[in-house]
């Protein structure tokens, strides 16, 4: 392509992101927080934590964040969504017309003006944003392995640049316009990959885990539905497909801080056992009173959030969903 492709933050997933860019790219300058990530990126050309990704010689790390944002053409953000409003992405002057791409699964809340891409885009006047989701374990892409997400935007020339800016051999990229669906999809399969990793940690068999997901999916469905999403979306990758892959792998995050939720005794334990606090754990404080304000069923994620901050014990809330009042499949 010869143009140069900004990547803002340098976490496991970003970094994997930008060596994808780097295929296409002449250049792809990576904004990290650290001088030491910086190093570690430039001179021995792999990430201090995602060890078994090589990366390509056209990925440049650098601390500048003006620099990245000024320089180029086409932006791709990675923050960490406990960070976000540590960034100033006001530091770039054509902020208003350069696409943006938004990696970001977290949530500050469940209304669509306060997911991570609207709130991003009305704080810094972005005109060209997207958003990219789908079942895409970091690991699994570093080594080489194939995979296939999904590119939202309202505006369908701004995901395909983006589409063609990442799509690679053993990455496939698809396009779509429901921006809300396809972030809430990657956002609302967390709780649920926690309540799987709590089913495989109690040994409740596989019939219990594919009844469990199938039940958390239809959960995300109503709670789309509130917010305006297709409930298409949440049938493909960035909904069902990262389901799939978070609540089946153990490489998963939010799955093993469930599957930690039966071995540790505590919460702050089960934390501990994790490399970072999975997202799945941040979004049950704003997906809450959410889904209390606007009556939504979901037993699921609300059985997560009385493990998690409510003491309660994983195998009574297993109990307690099975005893259930009987009902259509439906409702």
């Amino acid at each position: 392509m010869g143009k140069t492709l900004g990547v803002i933050g340098c976490g496991p997933w970003a970094t994997t992101i930008a060596n994808l860019a780097a295929a296409q790219s002449s250049s792809v300058l990576i904004w990290c927080h650290s001088q030491d990530y910086a190093d570690v990126i430039n001179q021995e050309k792999r990430h201090p934590v995602l060890t078994e990704l090589v990366i390509s010689s056209n990925v440049i790390a650098t601390t500048d964040l003006k620099h990245v944002l000024d320089t180029a053409s086409m932006i791709i953000y990675g923050i960490a969504s406990s960070f976000i409003k540590d960034v100033d992405l006001s530091l770039c002057s054509t902020i208003d017309s350069t696409p943006f791409l938004v990696l970001t699964k977290g949530l500050q809340s469940v209304t669509s003006d306060m997911l991570i891409a609207p709130y991003l885009q009305e704080t810094f006047s972005i005109q060209k944003m997207a958003v990219l989701s789908g079942p895409n374990l970091a690991a699994e892409i570093a080594l080489g392995q194939p995979a296939a997400t999904v590119i939202a935007s309202n505006h369908l020339d701004v995901a395909s640049q983006f589409q063609v800016a990442l799509s690679g051999p053993t990455f496939r990229v698809y396009t779509s316009n429901d921006v809300i669906g396809v972030s809430l999809g990657g956002i609302l399969k967390n709780p649920i990959a926690i309540a799987a990793g709590i089913c495989d940690g109690l040994n409740l068999g596989e019939n219990a885990k594919s009844s469990l997901v199938t039940r958390g999916l239809h959960e995300m469905i109503q709670i789309g539905k509130v917010c305006g999403a297709k409930t298409e979306s949440f049938y493909g990758l960035s909904g069902v497909g990262d389901l799939m892959a978070t609540c089946h792998s153990s490489k998963s995050r939010n799955w093993q801080f469930g599957h930690a939720l039966t071995t540790q005794s505590s919460v702050d334990e089960a934390l501990a056992q994790i490399s970072t606090i999975p997202e799945g754990y941040k979004t049950l404080d704003a997906l809450i009173p959410f889904i209390q304000k606007h009556q939504i069923d979901c037993p699921i994620i609300q059985g997560v959030c009385d493990v998690v901050f409510h003491q309660k014990s994983p195998k009574d809330i297993m109990i307690q969903l099975m005893s259930r009042a009987l009902k259509s499949e439906q409702a």
